[in-house]
C-alpha cells in the first residue's frame, strides 16, 4: 500500500467555537501540520 500525503485543513470563522477547536488541535496534536483557512 502506498502512502499518500495527507493534508489537515481547519476552517476558522472567527467565532469562539472554531477558535477553541484550533487551540485544542494545536495543544492535543502538535505533531500534525494543520493548515488554516478563514471564512
Amino acid at each position: 500500500m502506498s502512502h499518500k500525503n495527507i493534508r489537515h485543513i481547519l476552517g476558522l470563522s472567527g467565532g469562539k467555537d472554531s477558535t477553541a477547536l484550533a487551540v485544542l488541535m494545536q495543544q492535543q496534536h502538535p505533531e500534525l501540520e494543520i493548515e488554516y483557512f478563514f471564512c
